[in-house]
């Protein structure tokens, strides 16, 4: 097709398909795949049209509501899954995902449930300990040796 002769370029069931396949949470290449073009194709619509950049926004907007619901689900309702004796299924387990859980915990509260909390002390004062220490013991504090602490001026 000859550069500049539509500003939309690429069929609108193609962008169709493709911003489906993002409200349903899947990748860029899995709506590329459904839209069939190549996933630079999509990249370029996005570039050089405004109003498909707004509606793919949207659909991974309403694709990530998609996939945080399902997680939710998986974490708190649970999966059947069957039960094998040999090649027969015999039953089913719901299992449940608290791995999922632990993550959805970590979004909503992350002050809570983050991996590694800071430490509530404060910084030691160095220097100031250093200066309690002189004071406590002035001979030390004469010489300015024995205690063993920098100031932090010579590194």
């Amino acid at each position: 097709m000859p550069s500049g002769t539509s500003k939309d370029f690429a069929p609108r069931a193609a962008k169709n398909r493709f911003l489906k396949c993002l409200e349903r949470g899947g990748s860029v290449a899995a709506a590329a795949k459904a839209a069939g073009v190549a996933r630079s194709t999509c990249y370029d619509w996005r570039q050089r049209d405004a109003m498909f950049s707004r509606e793919w926004e949207r659909a991974v907007e309403t694709g990530t509501d998609a996939l945080e619901d399902e997680a939710v689900r998986r974490s708190y309702e649970g999966v059947d899954k069957p039960v094998f004796r040999g090649s027969e299924i015999i039953g089913h387990v719901r299992e449940y995902s608290d791995a999922m859980l632990m993550f959805l915990l970590k979004a909503r509260r992350p002050e809570t449930f983050r991996d590694s909390k800071k430490s509530k002390t404060t910084e030691l004062d160095l220097k100031g300990i250093r200066n309690e220490l002189f004071r406590k013991f002035p001979a030390s504090a004469a010489t300015g040796e024995g205690s063993g602490v920098s100031d932090g001026a010579d590194g």
